[in-house]
């Protein structure tokens, strides 16, 4: 029998220097995996459409610790964990296949499943250090058993001179067809230096179960975007939310700063483009990460993308930081993608949102991301909406003990060790599934990053 999941009861207090303190039940969350104390990241959850017991989470898994291996190129190896329990307890499964796994290393692994049986993964192939690229690129596999093992499928994009980055993978929930979006980056000398300019955004579709990918479609060009999310409507109608990142702002809302919005692009079964709306007109955001001097930290602002799978009700979400109002702005489209309505969620006062997450199931939205303090403390929060994404309940704390973010600097460019993206899954019976990157120590260890998760019923 299933457990049954805690519900949406908790308190968020603000201490004194505007730290994070989160009251909830004891024993909702838990390490991914309790016996392998490895850094872990960039988890992605998917739950089985048609056995809510069934939870698969990848995530990247480092070597060694990850402060160590940026000096010493120990490189990632994006694994999966299964759980037969709802999600009360988790068993690796181990890496997500490689065409030569002595020779490369994986990352930035994205899960959907098919209702109709399979389990994807898209996820980035890259050289070890001292390896020539070979067989690097986007790839996508398939599991038939719930994530506990998995066939190889296709190379969607390879690398020469450029090459695909941060595959995110989408299914449609009625043809089965897989569909798979990256920022496609280029390198006009080959030698490793990118021409942002020259970058486009692309997505290609499977309809045979992940074996052939089409030829790749545009959503943009000329470096006119990036972080690309896919997601399939019930029609069939295919949508694509980006950033797109424009000159300086004069708005009084987001004073110096840059103006950002969030893109969704339509596209029929065909193939064809439908147009293009703009879902949220402004960010106000100028960079991301932990400033240098750890005095203050600037949200990152990859989009996020959901679509309610009976209602239709497509949802996006972005960090948002001007000059008075904080947190995760949010918009909502009743009309296939044509037109939106923003609503801000905002997050505890003093604190700044990053890395959302959407997911949408049983005529619920879910909305995860991290709240962060000008200290560095930050911690996992959930919210939710019943309407197809026009208000939100008040915000919750998943995680009873908050992270030190800047206590453990874990590279010169990605200060916390948050990675790109934390994991949110909703099964039809309305649990939401969160998985999140922790940096609280466990016993003896010294804190490095970790990936935690609880699940939470949202009706």
């Amino acid at each position: 029998m299933r457990r049954r999941s805690a519900t949406l009861v908790a308190a968020v207090v603000v201490l004194a220097g505007g730290r994070i303190a989160v009251a909830l039940p004891a024993g909702t969350e838990h390490p991914l995996d309790l016996e392998n104390r490895l850094p872990r990241t960039e988890a992605s959850v998917a739950v089985d459409p048609r056995d809510v017991t069934r939870v698969a989470v990848s995530a990247m898994q480092f070597p060694g610790p990850v402060a160590e291996g940026v000096v010493h190129s120990d490189q990632p190896v994006a694994q999966v964990w299964v759980s037969r329990t709802g999600g009360a307890s988790y068993r690796a499964a181990g890496p997500l296949p490689l065409p030569r796994p002595k020779a490369q290393a994986s990352e930035h692994a994205t899960l959907a499943w098919d209702p109709h049986g399979p389990l994807f993964a898209a996820y980035s192939a890259i050289p070890r250090y001292g390896e020539t690229n070979g067989d690097a690129g986007a790839y996508v596999a398939r599991s038939l058993d719930g994530g506990r093992s998995w066939l190889l499928m296709s190379r969607v994009e390879g690398v020469r001179c450029g090459g695909p980055q941060r595959p995110v993978v989408a299914v449609d929930p009625a043809r089965g067809w897989v569909y798979v979006a990256w920022t496609h980056l280029v390198e006009p000398s080959c030698d490793g230096n990118h021409d942002r300019t020259q970058m486009s955004l692309r997505w290609a579709r499977s309809t045979d179960g992940g074996a052939h990918f089409g030829k790749p479609v545009e959503v943009t060009g000329g470096g006119l975007g990036d972080y690309p999310a896919p997601a399939v409507l019930p029609d069939g109608t295919l949508l694509v939310s980006y950033l797109h990142v424009g000159g300086l702002s004069f708005d009084a809302a987001c004073p110096g700063g840059v103006d950002q919005q969030v893109m969704v692009a339509r596209f029929a079964p065909t193939g064809a483009r439908l147009g293009t709306a703009t879902a949220i007109p402004q960010l106000c955001l100028v960079a991301d990460g932990l400033s240098a001097n750890g005095a203050a930290f600037i949200p990152s602002t990859y989009p996020a993308l959901a679509v309610e799978p009976a209602t239709g009700a497509v949802t996006v979400a972005g960090s948002y930081q001007a000059q008075v109002d904080r947190g995760v702005m949010t918009a909502a489209s009743h009309d296939g993608g044509r037109s939106w309505t923003q609503r801000l969620v905002s997050g505890a006062p003093g604190t700044e949102a990053t890395l959302p997450a959407l997911s949408a199931g049983a005529d619920r939205i879910a909305l995860s991301f991290l709240s962060v303090d000008p200290g560095g403390v930050y911690a996992p929060m959930l919210t939710s909406s019943a309407d197809g994404g026009r208000s939100w309940a008040t915000p919750i704390g998943l995680a009873s003990t908050p992270s030190v973010g800047n206590s453990h600097p874990q590279n010169g460019i990605d200060t916390y060790g948050f990675g790109q993206y934390q994991g949110l899954a909703v099964g039809p019976d309305g649990v939401a599934h969160a998985a999140w990157p922790d940096l609280r120590p466990r016993g003896a260890d010294s804190a490095d990053v970790d990936v935690w998760t609880r699940d939470v019923s949202l009706r």
